[in-house]
């Protein structure tokens, strides 16, 4: 009986946090582990907007955080978030400074985005800011659920993807494939393939020397495809299965 009665009160506490979701502007969620990506850096097509809903019977207080950042140093990513918009971020940091709350069963008034006006190097793409909003208790220790998500700008795929993917160490043999992805490496790293919605559809270790990556059991389509170098240099060109 004690058992019982210890393993109840546990779910109570465990259930009454708040469930928090993150919406885009149109409604839409932005689930766990979301890819959200873009190949323009122009206003407002480049712009993310969304809303944090608390789905629990109390107030809960949240912030962001920006988890980590690839291929960019953050400073011309706008982030506004509760009631603070900030012209540049830093990898580690959340934001705001101080928690804001959300009432019970409500969506939060402010005006969310997330935009970024960084075209980069020509090179190293994609550019990677990866959030996470998560949930506080009145002492500033982090309670409940969260939620983490990508917001990528891809770069432009065109031509110079092939240079791109050569200074970061790997060459293919064409962008029209059937069954598989020849190439040939010049440095260790990853490969990984992605929908043109950011989801990853296979990713494998890459060595030096040539490789083979089989496409046999996808779906004809486009599709991005990305190395990541011992360095953590990134390239990215866009390919098509037929």
């Amino acid at each position: 009986m004690k058992k019982i009665l210890f393993l109840s009160l546990c779910f109570v506490g465990l259930s009454s946090y708040a469930q928090i979701s993150v919406l885009r502007g149109d409604g839409s969620p932005i689930n766990e582990g979301d890819i959200i990506s873009y190949n323009t850096t122009a206003y407002p097509q480049a712009n993310l907007d969304f809303h944090i809903h608390n789905g629990g019977s109390s107030a809960t207080l949240v912030r962001m955080k920006a988890v980590s950042i690839t291929n960019s140093t953050g400073s011309a990513l706008e982030l506004c978030i509760g009631p603070v918009c900030l012209s540049s971020i830093h990898s580690g940091s959340s934001y705001p400074s101080s928690a804001f709350s959300i009432p019970a069963n409500s969506t939060d008034i402010y005006a969310n985005h997330i935009w970024n006006a960084d075209t980069g190097d020509g090179v190293s793409y994609p550019m990677d800011f990866t959030f996470k909003v998560y949930q506080l208790d009145g002492s500033g220790n982090e309670i409940g659920n969260s939620v983490t998500f990508t917001y990528r700008y891809s770069g432009t795929l065109s031509t110079n993807s092939f240079s791109s993917l050569a200074q970061t160490g790997l060459s293919l043999k064409g962008t029209l494939i059937q069954n598989q992805i020849e190439y040939n490496a010049t440095s260790n790293g990853t490969l990984t393939l992605l929908d043109t919605n950011g989801r990853i559809v296979k990713s494998t270790p890459v060595s030096i020397g040539d490789g083979i990556l089989s496409t046999e059991n996808i779906s004809n389509a486009f599709y991005i495809l990305e190395f990541t170098n011992q360095d953590k240099k990134t390239a990215s060109i866009k390919i098509m299965k037929q």
